[in-house]
């Protein structure tokens, strides 16, 4: 587990060799939501998922509050915040697919006892094949300013001559352009973020 050496001491109750071997995705936030530690499983997923951003913009004591879409950051963050003033933890999940595989996570924020953080975990529960027809990349995705605006939860892209529509684009998941923006369909924030 990497851990920032001053955060060590309000983890001394948690068993950080077993975070650090778990497949899931672990990481832990201090009060103010900087990043004190984090898993191997985080490096390796982000790897795997063109985050090699994340791995050099979010060092430990990065503020990662900022991270994600307005809405969604906004809903996540209420209920950290909720896990550490109540201490119960935070549940919520979420679809993040890769170009081959529908997958949905369970995140679960832990505070830790002395309320100095949490401890968030993201835990694989579907993994399956991709059932949606797959649209090749056309340039109509861009919109007039040349964006392509893909769901920051389903990954999909929106059709920018009809804002309800999106179409599932394995390759720009797996190679996302540059001219990419982020927003959130209609079905994900009804499923994943109703009370948005």
């Amino acid at each position: 587990m990497n851990v920032d050496p001053a955060f060590e001491k309000h983890l001394s109750h948690v068993n950080l060799d077993a975070l650090s071997k778990s497949q899931d995705v672990i990481y832990i936030v201090d009060s103010s939501i900087r990043l004190m530690a984090f898993n191997e499983a985080w490096i390796i997923f982000a790897r795997k998922n063109d985050g090699e951003n994340i791995l050099s913009n979010y060092l430990l004591g990065t503020q990662v509050s900022e991270v994600g879409i307005k809405p969604i950051r906004k809903y996540i963050l209420n209920g950290y915040m909720k896990a550490l003033r109540e201490k119960i933890p935070f549940v919520h999940d979420y679809e993040c697919s890769s170009p081959q595989a529908y997958r949905v996570f369970h995140q679960t924020a832990y505070p830790i006892f002395d309320s100095s953080g949490l401890i968030i975990t993201h835990h694989l529960i579907i993994n399956k094949q991709h059932t949606e027809r797959e649209i090749d990349f056309y340039s109509h995705f861009e919109n007039d300013q040349k964006i392509v605006t893909q769901c920051a939860n389903c990954r999909k892209i929106r059709d920018p001559q009809n804002d309800k529509t999106w179409f599932w684009v394995p390759e720009l998941v797996e190679r996302p352009l540059p001219n990419t923006s982020h927003g959130i369909c209609d079905p994900c924030l009804d499923h994943y973020y109703p009370d948005i």
